[in-house]
């Protein structure tokens, strides 16, 4: 293998494949959904139907992957397409499989599943609490009543030699 400068037709076939994978990436997971979508209320068994059909969809994309031939824009586009469906249904059945403890932990590093964000999220703040620090002792919190003004005379302190100077 060996690197060189970017030709055209390398560059608009990478972007066909990898195009063509991050559609496929987000039809698979539309097409997972929609089949999975209606509960029957057990939830065993709903659990499983979802990595059946997760599981179908990784070995029928790659069946699919198998028997894609030539060298063409569009058949790049299909192998691009498969790629992103089974590698996009294979991390997610994985990662099914390993939220039951089914896997060990060096198991799970290798897939990329121990991420501390993944076990109690990123850690940021709640938002809906934070309040605005100022250094000025002065300030006082904004109410929520509209504060009532006095009427204003607008003749006041108005001058018709001040105001063309």
């Amino acid at each position: 293998m060996k690197f060189n400068k970017p030709k055209t037709e390398n560059l608009t076939g990478a972007l066909v494949i990898g195009g063509s994978a991050v559609a496929g990436v987000a039809a698979s997971n539309l097409l997972v959904a929609e089949l999975t979508a209606k509960s029957s209320g057990d939830a065993k068994k709903d659990s499983n139907r979802k990595k059946l059909v997760k599981g179908g969809a990784v070995v029928v994309s790659l069946l699919a992957l198998a028997c894609v031939d030539g060298n063409d824009t569009g058949a790049n586009a299909v192998r691009g397409a498969l790629i992103g469906v089974a590698g996009a249904q294979g991390i997610s059945l994985a990662r099914e499989f390993s939220e039951e403890g089914k896997t060990s932990e060096t198991m799970k590093k290798i897939l990329g599943l121990r991420c501390p964000c993944q076990e109690d999220g990123l850690r940021q703040p709640d938002w809906s609490s934070w309040r605005p620090t100022y250094e000025d002792i002065s300030y006082t919190e904004v109410s929520e009543e509209p504060e009532e003004l006095p009427a204003r005379n607008p003749l006041v302190g108005f001058t018709p030699k001040e105001s063309y100077l």
